[in-house]
């Protein structure tokens, strides 16, 4: 994920949930960890997947997203 595809992805899908949470900095931090999560996903041949209840972030790194029937 490029910063500024995160950026304007969390601003206009999560910043009604969780006002404030995505700033700047926070988001720039998102993007480097999420690319190293991925790097190390492909490494290890893994897949990433989340919680539909989970935060934005957690489901933007995951391959899959789902509730608990659909991911097992």
């Amino acid at each position: 994920m490029r910063f500024e595809q995160g950026q304007e992805d969390f601003t206009r899908f999560a910043e009604d949930l969780y006002p404030g949470r995505y700033s700047r900095d926070y988001v720039r931090l998102l993007v480097e960890m999420s690319e190293e999560v991925q790097s190390l996903a492909r490494r290890k041949s893994s897949t990433i997947v989340a919680h539909n209840y989970q935060y934005p972030e957690l489901q933007e790194v995951a391959d899959t997203a789902g509730d608990s029937l659909g991911l097992s």
